[in-house]
């Protein structure tokens, strides 16, 4: 699975994904220019957050993803466990994402 493709198909998982931008560091008002520019379709919304923090973030990881889709509230177990096991499978730091 290619590296851009894992952590989109982690994000599309969440369904906070406010919470999640805010865990990763994303401001307040990029978040709500997102919601206003994508009203109805949260799939873009996540897909542009995770553009925006991998493209922001100092030094992106896969293992700073995952502790921040830990933070949230409510996360199924099945998902994290899902998470470790794509981190056990990757080793390309998201950096080579930018």
């Amino acid at each position: 699975m290619e590296l851009r493709n894992y952590a989109s198909d982690l994000v599309q998982s969440v369904v906070h994904w406010k919470e999640l931008g805010t865990e990763l560091g994303l401001t307040n008002t990029f978040l709500s220019t997102l919601h206003s520019n994508y009203p109805n379709d949260d799939s873009k919304i996540k897909s542009e957050l995770i553009k925006k923090w991998i493209t922001t973030d100092t030094n992106p990881t896969r293992e700073k993803l995952l502790s921040a889709m830990e933070n949230l509230k409510g996360m199924p177990c099945t998902l994290y466990i899902k998470m470790m096991i794509y981190v056990d499978n990757f080793t390309t730091p998201m950096t080579d994402l930018r």
